[in-house]
């Protein structure tokens, strides 16, 4: 019996490993497309995504069962809709209810987030006027 309980924990850690993994890389592909869209420039996108994918820190908590890789995901997914709702000129109101509900995502995983999200809420609030 034992053994198939120890079978099964380190079955979901792995799955655990796999999501961060999944967040990690989804992470660093949301910040080269927000890059990529603010610059207007594939390459500093391209750059800016494997210069954050490849970085120690990040690389760490992609490859262990932690809740930062999905934390990282979100908000990189939130600064690609901001980028693409101030390309739209404040005007996509679509972008802006994917903004909030990723706003609650963040705001539910890690309340740390609060510092991003609000000042870029401002912000959005502000462009949309």
């Amino acid at each position: 019996c034992s053994h198939t309980s120890s079978r099964a924990v380190s079955r979901s850690v792995a799955q655990l490993r796999g999501s961060s993994s999944f967040f990690g890389a989804g992470a660093a592909g949301f910040l080269a497309a927000a890059i990529s869209v603010i610059c207007e420039d594939a390459v500093a996108g391209l750059t800016a995504g494997g210069l954050f994918a490849f970085s120690p820190h990040v690389w760490a908590y992609a490859t262990q069962a932690e809740v930062f890789a999905l934390h990282n995901c979100l908000l990189a997914l939130l600064l690609l809709l901001l980028a693409l709702f101030n390309k739209s000129n404040g005007k996509d109101v679509t972008l802006a209810r994917m903004g909030a509900c990723v706003i609650g995502l963040c705001l539910s995983n890690q309340q740390t987030s609060i510092f991003f999200c609000v000042p870029w809420a401002v912000w959005a609030l502000w462009r949309a006027r």
